[in-house]
C-alpha cells in the first residue's frame, strides 16, 4: 500500500500547482522585475523611451552627499531666530 502511494504523486502536484502558480507569480516574478527595472531609467508616466543604464542608479544612490546648511546670521553675527524663538534657516527651494 505504501508503494502505491510513493508512486502516484500526481493528485499531489495538482493540489500544489495554483499554490506553486500563485506563488511565483505574485513574489517571485515581482522580485526578478524590481531588479531588471532598477537597471534602467524607467519612469511611471514619462514620453521618453526607456533607456538601459546598469549600475549608474546603484553609484548614484551610494554617492549622494549630506547637504549641511547652517543657520542663518545677521549682520552682527548673531543667530536669527523667528518669534517662537526657533533658529531660521536658509530656504532651500524655492
Amino acid at each position: 500500500m505504501s508503494r502505491k502511494l510513493t508512486e502516484n504523486n500526481g493528485a499531489g502536484w495538482a493540489f500544489a500547482a495554483p499554490s506553486v502558480l500563485l506563488i511565483g507569480l505574485f513574489i517571485i516574478l515581482p522580485f526578478f522585475l524590481a531588479i531588471g527595472f532598477s537597471l534602467t531609467d524607467q519612469r511611471l508616466i514619462s514620453p521618453n523611451p526607456t533607456r538601459y543604464v546598469g549600475m549608474e542608479n546603484y553609484r548614484d544612490l551610494l554617492g549622494l552627499n549630506v547637504l549641511k546648511i547652517e543657520p542663518e546670521r545677521d549682520d552682527t553675527g548673531q543667530l536669527v531666530r523667528d518669534d517662537d524663538g526657533a533658529l531660521e534657516y536658509p530656504r532651500v527651494r524655492s
